[in-house]
């Protein structure tokens, strides 16, 4: 039997096995195209493709990536896609095909009714396949097995994990065993860091939106090459018409510091658009993903009240924000304000768990009584959609006018609900994007009586566990999921349970979409001249993409000489340096965008070098066995290999000497004769090269490339184990692997894999586990006689699981427990400490950490032959059954948990904790209000739990005496006490306490809260007001004293109401709030030479003060209309200019011009930092002083008046020394 593999092989399946799996690991020429297949790949004569059939199950895109990047034998920078079945096969065995599903490339193209496609091509389903097609299974993904005898087509999801099939046509086979080569490749340079190569991106630009009053943009791209590339930054107002070049030549406000643009005062006509970065270097050009700056606005809410909203008392309700018109998106939060006058107050659903509060916006009820009956506002504030970035770090926000619920009195219900709204399950965004943050919402409409302890939210996903991450907050009632991918794909149920009276549920499926991105990137080529290349990309997103190709930034046509595109696939039929180097994208596009992956192609021709592969000095044969000696030369185009003997013999194939395809030289049938020196010569067009090995010839079976006595892995890594016989070939030899004496069954597990590495064969353990540590035996056996290499593997890692874990229960206290444990092994590397956790009986599944890093040292049992460890665990609550576990730690990491210990009893005792979240405050005028947490049941010690609360006026007198009351029920968290309508706004000291049968527990901190506001009692006076231009008054108040009496409370703001002059009863006036103590505020948005009436209100939490007197004013003409023109600049002096232009005149409806406004800046800075300099009208003229030399200039003027700056004049650039032509100019108002 000629060389083979086994592993314990299946007989039956054997022989068909071995006419399959090509021996050609060694026979391929480095730059020859031999239409073959590797070794251990499956080979189809009909399609003229090779197959490579993985045991090692993998999600959908997992297994693309793998096909593409790494197989089992380190195919690495190739592109491979999943088989595309356009044969049956019917050469493959049985017992292959049926080991499982296998995983194909095919996916339902979504937008397209049982439409499927073949993702390695794109080429869809063909109708003799279609045939195929099964009812099993669910899902997007092709799969297919052999059922009896039979091959069908399957389904399966995304994420399931399966086994699957690589796929390379013969071709292009040749690559697998290709040298490996980089852009050292034909150079003597060694140094990575000192290859010279093209651009590559390591960051894209990304969308961006920029808010109106921003006042710079930044758009970035970044990239790597040798020499460094330079950046170029291109605009258009179609993604695909990018081509107007945006750099400083262009305008004074872009600025570019390597691949940074930098826009100042970006605005919407000039800037909005797509933009793309175009980066260069001598090797070629890239160009970057499109992006798009877009300017967001946030409208103002409607200034017409809405219509109250209308409830029943004990029904669930919805309150919708007011309309508002914004772009991209917002953020809602709520406020409200009782009807009695209280303050305003944020709503947070943490303190109130029968609201919630949706994405969408909308305010949810569980259940609504007459005390939810208030003026509910409703806040926006502009954000940028998740994959944008919002250009300003104050994005603007709005209030909505008050939305009144108005709740009608019914008859209190029963215990009602749950009911599941009919918005819900929501889920956001629309539609879901692959890679941004999922969020799912569930909210029901029932009784909300002890919400927190009664209703409860749960999800579950149909027939898979909860996607890693997955994240429950707002009482579980919001499922996110951050970075979701097409895995998290599945349906979702969400059940509401009401203790375990009522429950409902509702599921919703979620189908991810996405913007393209790459599953088989473009990866660098290094090819010979005349080479043929097959490139392919593929790339995954929803809608499936469309391509496009690129080399140097230019797309693929038809005419390109020796180039063609097929969809995801280019061709090079006879690569040519000066036609094809250079830097090619391939660009996959859908309605979501387009993303672009890039790679580098060279075509070389140079003479053989051995400068980077010498050959062996010796090598060892066995006599009568077979020797290959390598010979891997590095030339372009492939070297002509000839072989010497001992210096002078030429040797050519015939007898026991062949010369193999890719060169090297193999000796069969070896007799001592054949020992000597055996010199490799490689020839091209270019020049020649010669290296050398000395054979030595042995006696019998030998393994001339053994196992390491020992081998050390990390846990998780991959371990190779090499074994490679010299022997005779009249004999079969078999390869077997024993592990701690056992034959391994290799077909059977799929940690392991034999293969080759750095050309010798071997054995791989993949994800190695500590279960794979001990002896192997390499057994290479002939009839004649076996050679065996043995070496240890140890894995190295976190120690092993701590056992025996168990408590003296007889050292049982109220907090303390005696716990005793035997360490596992130390995995390498010695035990440095252990970590001690418990649970407790009545929390299932929280474990906590009792005692950590508790040295091996300071654990270990005096006496004890064993190693038994122990420690004292301390900080345990009274009255709780607990559980503990023990980890242990080294160098490497921690270890696994230990299996828990048996239940074990503290005893009981007053509670441990006291109260937390005490606080308080607001409700009506003469109530203080105390509110705090339910005690959890972990601290309560014992039975019967209860509450004291207690209260004092605050006072230094630490002996003044506390008023107290009892609270009978756990679960009560709020007591109100009446100190009566005179006592509003006073200081109270409160602290609550918790108390069982055995006792009390401590005390809280004591907290300072106050009693209720009361209304203002003062009023703002002497009101004033002043122009402050033309739309704008500033308004003046002498403020309200900030005492108890004047304001039964603190100082919140001041509203200032104004209305026009012609309306002295207005029903409805406008008005602007100013938080804080103040005594004047400017009110803007009105009309130029018209008078209003204005008064102002001080507020409180409890609601506004009354009016003060009012007062009208009128406000200025409007600034001038007009900028001046001809503005020039003139020589004047060392350090100074001549400004002249023509003024300007006034209308009677414009303010009375007062002079000019000279704005002058250096051109390369922010017009942000102008120098601004007030002129009279005349002259027209004006000096301007203490300017440098070679330092360009930019000055605009512009009129005023009493009603502000008018409109600018273009902008002139200058120096000093020389008048300049005007090179920009631009108007502005």
């Amino acid at each position: 039997m000629a060389d083979g593999f086994i592993g314990r092989s299946r007989v039956s399946c054997h022989d068909n096995m071995l006419r399959l799996l090509i021996y050609i690991a060694s026979l391929y020429l480095a730059n020859a195209q031999v239409r073959d297949c590797p070794l251990l790949w499956v080979r189809d004569d009909v399609s003229q493709r090779c197959y490579q059939f993985v045991y090692d199950q993998q999600s959908y895109e997992t297994a693309t990536m793998l096909c593409a990047v790494e197989s089992l034998f380190s195919l690495d920078g190739y592109c491979f896609k999943f088989i595309h079945p356009t044969v049956l096969l019917p050469t493959v065995p049985h017992c292959i095909l049926g080991k499982s599903k296998w995983l194909t490339s095919g996916e339902q193209d979504l937008t397209i009714a049982q439409m499927f496609r073949w993702m390695g091509d794109s080429s869809v389903l063909n109708a003799d396949l279609a045939q195929f097609m099964s009812s099993g299974g669910s899902g997007t993904v092709l799969v297919f097995t052999f059922k009896d005898v039979e091959f069908k087509l399957g389904l399966a999801e995304v994420s399931d994990k399966l086994n699957y099939i690589c796929e390379i046509s013969m071709d292009m086979a040749y690559m697998v065993l290709n040298q490996d080569r980089d852009f050292r490749f034909g150079t003597y340079i060694t140094d990575e860091e000192a290859m010279t190569y093209g651009p590559q991106f390591t960051k894209m630009p990304e969308d961006v939106i920029m808010i109106a009053a921003s006042k710079q943009a930044y758009v970035d791209c970044r990239a790597m090459g040798n020499p460094p590339p330079t950046y170029r930054w291109f605009r258009g107002d179609d993604e695909r018409q990018i081509n107007e070049e945006v750099s400083p030549s262009t305008s004074e406000r872009y600025t570019l510091t390597n691949g940074k643009l930098t826009i100042q005062l970006p605005n919407e006509e000039e800037d909005a658009g797509y933009y793309r970065c175009e980066v260069e270097n001598r090797f070629g050009k890239i160009i970057s993903d499109p992006i798009q700056m877009s300017f967001g606005f946030l409208a103002e809410f409607s200034n017409v009240k809405d219509a109250p909203v209308p409830a029943v008392a004990y029904d669930g309700t919805v309150v919708s924000c007011s309309d508002i018109k914004y772009k991209p998106d917002v953020v809602y939060n709520w406020m409200r304000q009782g009807f009695s006058g209280s303050g305003f107050e944020y709503i947070y659903t943490e303190l109130m768990p029968y609201m919630f509060i949706s994405t969408n916006g909308k305010l949810y009820f569980t259940e609504v009584t007459r005390v939810d009956e208030a003026d509910y506002y409703c806040q926006v504030t502009l954000s940028g959609v998740s994959s944008t970035v919002v250009g300003s770090s104050q994005p603007p926000s709005k209030t909505s006018l008050a939305i009144s619920l108005s709740v009608s009195d019914s008859a209190a219900r029963a215990d009602w609900g749950p009911n599941i709204h009919n918005d819900f399950i929501a889920v956001f965004p629309k539609p879901p994007m692959r890679g941004e943050e999922l969020r799912m919402e569930c909210f029901a409409y029932g009784s909300a009586k002890n919400y927190e302890n009664s209703w409860s939210y749960s999800w579950s996903r149909a027939g898979k566990a909860m996607p890693a991450g997955t994240k429950f907050t707002d009482l579980n009632r919001v499922l996110t999921i951050e970075n979701v991918q097409r895995e998290d794909e599945g349906t979702y149920t969400c059940v509401v349970s009401r203790g375990n009276a009522a429950s409902d549920s509702k599921s919703v499926t979620i189908n991810l979409e996405a913007r393209p991105y790459f599953l088989v990137p473009l990866r660098a080529q290094h090819i010979d001249e005349g080479a043929h290349l097959t490139w392919r990309c593929q790339a995954g997103g929803r809608p499936i993409p469309y391509y496009t190709w690129y080399r140097n930034g230019v797309e693929i046509t038809t005419s390109t000489p020796d180039m063609t595109v097929n969809k995801n696939v280019l061709t090079i039929t006879n690569a040519d340096a000066e036609l094809h180097n250079g830097m090619y994208q391939c660009a996959a596009t859908n309605i979501h965008g387009t993303t672009l992956s890039g790679a580098q192609l060279q075509v070389y021709s140079f003479a053989p070098t051995f400068a980077k592969s010498p050959p062996k000095e010796s090598q060892d044969a066995a006599l009568r066995g077979n020797l290959t000696v390598a010979c891997n030369p590095e030339a372009a185009p492939k070297a002509e290999i000839q072989w010497l003997k001992n210096g002078n013999m030429p040797l050519s194939t015939g007898g026991n000497i062949q010369i193999l395809v890719n060169g090297y030289l193999h000796i069969s049938n070896i007799n001592s004769n054949d020992a000597g020196i055996y010199t490799c010569k490689a020839t091209n067009i270019h020049g020649e090269a010669q290296g050398s090995t000395r054979v030595y010839v042995r006696l019998g079976t030998t393994i001339n490339r053994i196992l390491g006595p020992k081998s050390q892995v990390n846990l998780n890594d991959t371990a190779f184990l090499r074994c490679e016989a010299s022997y005779d070939p009249v004999l079969d030899l078999m390869y077997a692997w024993k592990f701690n004496g056992r034959e391994l069954d290799i077909e059977d597990d799929v940690h392991y894999t034999l293969g080759t590495h750095s050309n010798t064969r071997g054995l791989y353990i993949k994800n190695v586990q500590f279960k794979h540590e001990g002896q192997y035996e390499c057994i290479a056996r002939t009839p004649l006689n076996e050679a065996v290499s043995a070496g240890v593997l140890t894995v190295l890692g976190p120690p092993g699981e701590c056992g025996g874990v168990f408590a003296d229960p007889h050292t049982v206290t109220t907090t303390t427990i005696l716990l005793y444990w035997f360490p596992g092994d130390d995995n390498g590397r010695p035990i440095d400490y252990y970590i001690i956790q418990a649970e407790a009986v009545i929390q299932p599944n929280v474990w906590f950490t009792v005692r950590a890093g508790v040295p091996d040292v300071e654990a270990v049992v005096d006496g004890n032959a064993r190693g038994m460890r122990s420690i004292m665990v301390s900080g345990l609550d009274p009255g709780n059954g607990y559980r503990f576990r023990v980890q242990a730690a080294n160098s490497y990491g921690i270890g696994m948990h230990s299996k828990p210990s048996q239940i074990y009893q503290t005893k009981p005792a007053p509670p441990s904790r006291a109260p937390t979240g005490v606080s308080g405050g607001g409700g009506s005028v003469g109530d203080l209000t105390m509110v705090w947490k339910v005690l959890s049941r972990v601290y309560r010690g014992g039975p019967n739990v209860r509450y004291i609360v207690y209260w004092r006026t605050y006072s230094t007198d630490p002996n003044h005496q506390w008023s107290m009351t009892e609270v009978s029920n756990v679960n009560t968290t709020k007591y109100v006490h009446q100190v009566g309508d005179t006592n509003y706004y006073m200081k109270y000291e409160v602290k609550v306490q918790a108390f069982n049968d055995y006792g009390k527990g401590p005390n809280s901190t004591e907290v300072i809260i106050y009693s209720a506001e009361g209304l203002p009692a003062a009023a703002p006076e002497k009101v004033n007001a002043d122009g402050f231009n033309s739309t704008a008054m500033e308004v003046y108040w002498i403020s309200v004293s900030d005492t108890r009496a004047a304001m039964k409370g603190l100082v919140r703001g001041y509203q200032i109401n104004y209305w026009a002059n012609n309306n002295d009863d207005p029903p409805l006036t406008k008005f602007i709030r100013y938080q804080g103590q103040r005594d004047t505020g400017l009110v803007i948005g009105l009309e130029a030479d018209s008078y209003y009436w204005f008064n102002v209100q001080v507020y409180n939490t409890a609601g506004l003060g009354p009016r003060s007197e009012r007062y009208t004013q009128e406000t200025k003409n409007p600034a001038p209309f007009l900028y001046p023109q001809e503005a020039h600049v003139h020589s004047n002096g060392a350090e100074s200019v001549k400004l002249t232009w023509r003024g300007i005149s006034t209308s009677v409806a414009e303010d009375t011009l007062r002079g000019y406004m000279i704005y002058f800046w250096q051109a390369n800075e922010n017009y942000r930092t102008a120098t601004e300099v007030r002129v009279d009208r005349k002259p027209t003229e004006y000096i301007l002083q203490g300017l440098k030399k070679n330092i360009v200039y930019a000055v605009r003027i512009a009129g005023y008046s009493g009603g502000g700056a008018g409109k600018k004049s273009p902008t002139v650039f200058f120096t000093l020394g020389m008048e300049r032509e005007q090179i920009f100019s631009k108007s502005s108002g």
